[in-house]
């Protein structure tokens, strides 16, 4: 079992690569300590990747025949069981610190000007940078991320809304253009971990400023920032799971009669199963119903009689 320079034990490989992910920009080799072959190989490959995706966000297209080999990079990584880990350092520091090189360039604009920029900045991102993204981290979405969602939420919370795009169009002396139009719209319909986060309804309202009629979360706006008609929502129930309805056997009547079947009541409950209603009506000894006596056919003279065996 091998320690780390702080100490720490490092006995798998998830654990050796959530402290590696924390070490990014120091070269292992200033850390005094025995690297196992196959964890070198993994930082190597984890750099690579990590190289690649920054450059993306400086305007440095891959390398021809790169993207397959950062596939295979992650691909490898993912299954060494740190895929959850290779994509939340991938949400929390690659795309962090590649929407902060985007909005370097645009964040001290004003105006038209900031729309042309932001348009342009939009349009490379979403025609580029992302498909190539998605790309990469092709095999962690197999996984079940969701590497679209993830990436444009923090275009959104990281860009969009931290400059002055909304002054821009308050100040109602600009054309606005269709690629900015876009841009929000395809924001808007994005989700947050928790409902109705408070930068989706910031979103909300740039969408209401470019977009007339546009029926929103809030309720319909006709071009200002608030809705002339709000709407009543709720926060989503949980959702009830359904419950077999108990069967509840009573003793009543049975001292006296002990022939007849104890009577049964339904503790009535929410959302009962067919399952359910279908013990309840099945005959069932335990529960002390009888089948009915078989029947008697008596031949007379007269005609037949039937009648239940005593």
């Amino acid at each position: 079992m091998l320690k780390t320079d702080t100490g720490k034990l490092a006995p798998k490989i998830s654990d050796w690569f959530r402290w590696l992910s924390h070490e990014v920009g120091r070269h292992v080799t200033t850390h005094h300590m025995p690297l196992p072959p196959s964890l070198v190989h993994m930082v190597e490959k984890w750099k690579h990747v990590q190289t690649a995706i920054v450059k993306l966000f400086q305007h440095k297209p891959l390398l021809e025949n790169e993207l397959g080999m950062l596939q295979e990079n992650v691909r490898s990584l993912a299954d060494a069981e740190a895929g959850s880990l290779i994509y939340d350092y991938y949400k929390d520091q690659l795309l962090k610190k590649g929407m902060v090189i985007l909005r370097e360039k645009i964040k001290n604009e004003q105006g038209a000007e900031l729309m042309e920029m932001l348009g342009d900045t939009w349009d490379y991102f979403f025609t580029e940078i992302l498909p190539t993204l998605q790309a990469i981290m092709y095999p962690l979405a197999l996984q079940g991320f969701d590497i679209r969602s993830t990436t444009l939420l923090e275009f959104r919370n990281i860009v969009v809304l931290k400059v002055s795009l909304r002054e821009a169009l308050d100040a109602k002396k600009y054309e606005v253009p269709p690629n900015i139009r876009q841009m929000l719209l395809i924001l808007q319909g994005l989700h947050d971990d928790v409902f109705l986060s408070e930068n989706q309804f910031r979103c909300e309202k740039l969408v209401a400023r470019v977009v007339v009629p546009y029926l929103g979360q809030r309720g319909l706006y006709e071009g200002s920032p608030e809705p002339v008609t709000r709407a009543n929502f709720r926060p989503p129930l949980p959702k009830q799971v359904a419950k077999v309805p108990k069967l509840v056997v009573t003793e009543e009547n049975t001292a006296d009669s002990p022939d007849l079947p104890r009577s049964l009541k339904l503790d009535h409950m929410p959302l009962a199963s067919p399952l359910g209603l279908r013990k309840l009506h099945e005959p069932s000894s335990s529960h002390g119903m009888h089948r009915l006596k078989p029947v008697l056919e008596h031949v007379y003279d007269v005609g037949r009689r039937h009648s239940l065996i005593s």
